[in-house]
């Protein structure tokens, strides 16, 4: 990850989202709201401007987020919430072992290479519980720069992923979503997975 390049976004305030990720919001309602599931513990991973976390917070839940960028995350705790400056490819793994109902990352996946991909989704497996739900959004084309999000996410490579780790999830849902904008003349190509421990 280009984490140089990231925390100069942060700084100059480019490339802010606003607003919570409208497919993670609905994927929430239908596995946790509308299942009246309250006291659960949930992580962001790459939790930026935290457009999701108040989302959640808005909801009545207490997310806990992280980022590598000490610029967002010291945003987030001027406003209260309950943040970390942590690389996730870095952390010690089993102090998280078993402590999460839902992990998820919206636009983070595709800004790592191969090998903190891997990193990653095995800090997810073990630090999700039994029964956990993790949720990743993330593009797979090359509509951003190469400079940000290196490794577009496909299904090939997040499976492959999981095999080379020995990464066992009980379900897994994978799908793929096409975006126009700028009056149809760009596209975004984006891979939804939803996976259950």
């Amino acid at each position: 990850m280009n984490n140089e390049l990231w925390e100069k976004i942060y700084k100059e305030r480019s490339r802010c989202i606003l607003y919570p990720n409208e497919n993670f919001v609905s994927f929430f309602y239908r596995n946790f709201i509308n299942k009246n599931l309250e006291n659960i513990n949930i992580l962001e991973i790459g939790c930026g401007w935290g457009n999701n976390l108040k989302f959640l917070k808005q909801e009545g839940y207490d997310p806990i987020g992280t980022d590598f960028s000490q610029e967002a995350i010291e945003h987030l705790k001027k406003q209260n919430y309950n943040v970390f400056c942590e690389d996730i490819s870095k952390i010690n793994m089993e102090k998280y072992h078993s402590k999460f109902d839902l992990i998820y990352a919206c636009g983070v996946l595709e800004c790592n290479d191969i090998i903190n991909i891997q990193k990653i989704l095995l800090f997810c497996n073990i630090a999700l519980k039994d029964n956990g739900k993790l949720y990743i959004f993330s593009t797979n084309n090359d509509f951003y720069d190469k400079a940000l999000a290196p490794t577009p996410i496909t299904q090939e490579i997040f499976l492959s992923a999981l095999k080379q780790n020995n990464i066992k999830f009980n379900d897994i849902q994978i799908d793929y979503l096409t975006k126009t904008f700028n009056n149809q003349t760009q596209t975004i190509k984006l891979i939804e997975i939803i996976c259950t421990k």
